[in-house]
């Protein structure tokens, strides 16, 4: 008996894996150069650069795309990471809150923002906004999911129980 033949990784997974050289950044910055408002190689210029460590460069390349493209929830959320891992929390939820901002009754990218703060600790600023986007669409059944999230992270466990309760209860 034969062990069965092991079947090789198909190739997006090995290059999602490989942190992008110095090369490979700058050609993305040359292809953005050639085409400024192509939103794509600015968001794997900045994921690259993320990717390398670099976070004052990705903040850097987040602020020249929001002046070109300043109601693109992108540019935030690569703002958000960035300045989170530089340890800047209060930027980090500014820039959070102004991906809710940008489309302010839009609870679908509160909600995102909202998953984004707690993804990154910051657990009451999720909770207000997990909030707010019940507030907006209470039918939404995912920001109650999110709430409880929020509440169990902070060990308020009759809170989230009754937010999952509540969501529950939304048809």
């Amino acid at each position: 008996i034969t062990a069965p033949k092991r079947e090789e990784k198909p190739d997006w997974i090995a290059k999602a894996r490989k942190t992008p050289t110095k090369k490979d950044v700058q050609a993305l910055a040359a292809k953005i150069k050639k085409e400024p408002n192509a939103r794509h190689f600015r968001s794997y210029h900045c994921a690259a650069l993320a990717k390398r460590g670099d976070f004052a460069s990705v903040i850097e390349a987040a602020s020249k795309w929001q002046e070109i493209d300043v109601n693109n929830p992108t540019v935030y959320v690569y703002w958000a990471m960035a300045l989170q891992k530089m340890g800047n929390e209060q930027r980090a939820c500014r820039a959070i809150s102004s991906l809710a901002e940008i489309m302010p009754k839009e609870s679908v990218f509160i909600n995102f923002a909202a998953y984004l703060a707690l993804k990154h600790g910051m657990v009451d600023f999720a909770i207000e906004l997990f909030e707010t986007a019940i507030r907006l669409r209470p039918e939404h059944q995912n920001n109650y999911r999110g709430l409880s999230l929020a509440f169990l992270r902070k060990r308020l466990y009759q809170k989230a129980v009754d937010a999952l309760i509540s969501g529950l209860r939304q048809r």
